[in-house]
């Protein structure tokens, strides 16, 4: 969970420097506490980072919700349904102004309610990405991987190596009408 409101980037704020910065954790499935895990996320990075900026991230950011290593950052397109107030545009165009990575955007599965890449896509070293594969039982959520690992393999190119995980579903619902993770 912590990853979740701790959403969290570096940037050099000039030549030698960077500085942290954390967006505003406020996703539209946390309807309890958005406002306490934000304040918990920015009390950690107010205790770890010399160079904390708050909030200055200008757009709503849940952490599970993106993934990177050196060369690229991987979101989910929840991040734009996030934040109507912004156009898609305007979010890639501050990932490429403020990050060195290339921006790759994978699409948010039709029935998932919270959109987090890190459920679907993980880096394991450097250049090798690991990807769920499921059960004969779920076709329709291993289409959607194999749609995902098509975007990636476009982007990435033939470097980088996508391995497959053989993965479970559940069925069951919790009391948010969120499936299980």
């Amino acid at each position: 969970w912590i990853r979740d409101y701790f959403s969290c980037g570096t940037i050099k704020t000039s030549n030698l420097e960077k500085s942290c910065l954390k967006a505003t954790y406020a996703p539209s499935y946390n309807s309890y506490s958005p406002h306490i895990d934000d304040a918990a996320g920015i009390k950690l990075a107010q205790k770890y980072f010399d160079n904390f900026l708050s909030n200055c991230i200008p757009f709503k950011l849940d952490g599970g919700n993106v993934i990177a290593n050196d060369e690229y950052i991987i979101i989910s397109e929840k991040l734009y349904t996030e934040n109507v107030n912004l156009s898609k545009s305007e979010i890639d165009k501050y990932f490429e102004n403020n990050f060195e990575q290339k921006l790759i955007t994978i699409p948010t599965e039709i029935l998932d309610s919270i959109g987090h890449v890190d459920s679907i896509v993980r880096f394991i070293t450097p250049r090798t990405i690991v990807l769920p594969i499921y059960d004969e039982e779920y076709r329709a959520d291993n289409r959607y991987i194999m749609k995902v690992r098509n975007i990636l393999r476009e982007k990435l190119g033939l470097e980088y190596k996508i391995l497959f995980l053989p993965s479970s579903l559940s069925d069951e619902i919790n009391e948010d009408n969120i499936f299980y993770a």
